[in-house]
């Protein structure tokens, strides 16, 4: 399951690194220890759950730019053509889009649950995909996969099958439409999305160094603890996968105690429960002790 851009744990992971986490004294990491689950491992919740250790990266990222470009930032012509060579590689910008943005490869119906879409069945369980929309008649989902394109990275859904959707891939778009726009100074979601992730150089730009950078990166596992105790968990985030025999029902709402604000937003609050994740069917389940 990846990482939607912009990523939702990005701004605890900011608090978190400004609070310096990884320096955290014994008594505190051991008062994180004890609200786990028993069977909690940070290595399976950050497979399963990439966009918590990939959000680390991307303050990584900001920290350099705004070391690299302090006055301008992203809006710095270096940085831009920087950020365009990034994209520009093929194969780079593959295993960004796919494994680091976590975007799904075969384009989808953004107006229809990703569990009634083959090319996206697969990232059905994850929330960061699903969209509620919320009504006094009746409430719906929508596959809104945000930080991605609809058309896929190299498979689009053809035109005679879905004319209300992407029937282009970004792979076509890229290079040819989508850099040269971004260079003359139009915003691109996906280009941005993509960028997170690219090391700043103020030399000349090496597809090298950033693969180094993405496969080397040193992630603070004490911050991916930290995240299940304070945010994954009232998300309703699976901690691990799911053993025969040894959970319940498909999570939903009804598990959950909604907040509701006057401006409109809804919260589901998770909690009370614990779930995991069935590799059989990418479905998040009860964890039954």
């Amino acid at each position: 399951m990846k990482n939607k851009l912009c990523l939702a744990s990005a701004a605890f992971f900011l608090s978190c690194f400004v609070l310096s986490c990884s320096d955290m004294g014994t008594s505190e990491a051991e008062v994180v220890e004890k609200e786990l689950p028993k069977d909690f491992s940070r290595s399976v919740y950050a497979e399963i759950n990439s966009d918590v250790p990939n959000s680390q990266i991307v303050f990584e990222v900001a920290k350099k730019i705004a070391e690299n470009f302090p006055v301008n930032g992203l809006s710095d012509e270096a940085y831009k053509k920087d950020c365009a060579a990034f994209v520009a590689d093929p194969d780079l910008a593959k295993e960004v889009y796919l494994n680091f943005v976590g975007c799904p490869r075969k384009g989808w119906n953004k107006f229809k649950d990703c569990a009634e879409q083959e090319s996206v069945k697969q990232f059905a369980g994850n929330l960061k995909y699903t969209e509620h929309i919320y009504n006094k008649n009746a409430d719906s989902t929508r596959c809104n996969i945000a930080g991605c394109y609809e058309g896929g990275w190299d498979e689009a859904i053809p035109f005679e099958e879905c004319s209300g959707c992407k029937n282009t891939s970004l792979k076509d778009e890229l290079t040819v439409i989508r850099v040269p726009d971004y260079l003359a100074g139009k915003n691109d979601i996906q280009i941005a999305a993509m960028c997170k992730f690219n090391l700043p150089q103020k030399t000349t730009p090496s597809a090298i160094e950033d693969r180094a950078f993405l496969n080397d990166f040193k992630y603070d596992s004490l911050l991916i603890e930290r995240h299940y105790t304070m945010l994954g968990r009232y998300e309703g985030r699976p901690y691990k996968y799911c053993e025969a025999g040894k959970f319940g029902e498909e999570r939903s709402r009804d598990m959950a105690i909604r907040y509701s604000q006057s401006q409109g937003n809804v919260f589901f609050d998770f909690g009370l429960h614990l779930f995991c994740l069935n590799k059989d069917d990418k479905k998040i389940y009860e964890v039954k002790e």
